[in-house]
């Protein structure tokens, strides 16, 4: 008999693959109504991103351009007869053109009622920060360590102290990418966002990819070690590891995790492992040669599905060890976010 996968596999990958995942796993796991804290919109002329000079897996396999109708036919693709809502915000690039993207969110924002983070630029004085604020409808801000032209640097070389102090008061949520190789597990980055904890006590601010803690030991270097920041929260967009997503139930619990996605750097079939600290993207087929990317032999490729779909089974299989319950499962997909929104 022929493996599934394999030649001889007839019907759409959709319907032999990827629904049956859906309905088997997820559909009665998930609640009705989710939130994704975590997602990109575009244009291509904004992030300065050309195909064939792609190094990175995310560059390699990101659309040229997405807007808020792509992302809504992808939810719909992946989740049906569930309702999404995403929170989007630009594709943060070293060559963006931040203020264009922006105004391409804030636009966008208004045409289809999304709720918006806006990149922010660490070169921006308080007031220019503002100003910028006030001219779009931003929930939130999402500075990244490459708009300070380099990932190896201080938190607060790409979100200085005069953000900060904007973002507390306006009680704005910051979306916050760690920076130098180390991530979650540099004692630099746990020694900083003690400091921004500790000087601003109000500020809501949320750590991307669980730190980019994306397998086990940086994850068991880390998450300990932010205990006892109760404001800190943690979205698990990108992240699939469920041996993670168990530890940071244990350290952290459900009411600190926010589900999200990083669509549509995810808009991909794949399957994620990980060999030591090191993760690999398991996919059908690649012309980058990222150290993360691995192709897969063309039986285990024909059983490849959505990225997103092995990232919320990872989640599925620690809440389940874990006991949480449907109220947990809702706070993590939809009410957490809501609360640090609006609360």
């Amino acid at each position: 008999m022929m493996a599934l996968g394999c030649r001889g596999d007839v019907g759409s990958r959709l319907e032999r693959v990827d629904r049956p995942f859906y309905e088997e796993r997820l559909r009665a796991f998930l609640p009705e109504r989710m939130l994704d804290f975590h997602t990109h919109i575009y244009r291509a002329a904004f992030t300065g991103v050309r195909k064939a000079n792609a190094r990175t897996w995310p560059e390699h396999f990101t659309p040229v351009s997405w807007g808020v109708p792509a992302l809504k036919r992808y939810y719909e693709r992946l989740f049906p007869g569930k309702q999404v809502e995403p929170v989007c915000f630009g594709m943060p690039t070293a060559a963006a053109d931040v203020d264009a993207s922006n105004a391409f969110v804030a636009e966008s924002a208004r045409a289809y009622g999304v709720r918006a983070f806006l990149l922010s630029s660490p070169r921006w004085s308080a007031r220019e920060l503002e100003e910028r604020l006030d001219a779009g409808p931003f929930l939130g801000l999402k500075p990244y360590p490459v708009l300070a032209g380099s990932s190896e640097c201080s938190i607060f070389a790409f979100l200085p102290p005069a953000h900060l102090r904007v973002a507390e008061e306006r009680g704005l949520c910051v979306l916050l990418h760690l920076p130098r190789a180390g991530r979650l597990a540099d004692p630099a980055n746990i020694a900083e966002l003690h400091e921004v904890s500790q000087k601003y006590p109000r500020l809501k601010l949320v750590i991307a990819h669980i730190g980019r803690a994306y397998c086990l030991p940086n994850a068991e270097r880390g998450l300990p070690l932010l205990r006892d920041c109760p404001q800190l929260m943690f979205d698990f967009s990108a992240s699939a590891n469920p041996d993670v997503f168990a530890l940071a139930l244990q350290e952290v619990g459900p009411q600190r995790l926010i589900f999200g996605t990083d669509l549509p750097a995810v808009a991909f079939r794949a399957k994620r492992i990980c060999e030591g600290d090191h993760y690999i993207n398991i996919v059908a087929r690649s012309r980058t040669d990222d150290p993360h990317i691995r192709v897969a032999d063309p039986c285990e490729a024909g059983r490849l599905t959505f990225f997103v779909y092995e990232q919320v089974e990872a989640f599925r299989q620690a809440a389940l060890a874990a006991g949480l319950s449907a109220a947990d499962i809702e706070d993590v997909f939809r009410r957490n976010a809501l609360r640090l929104l609006y609360g």
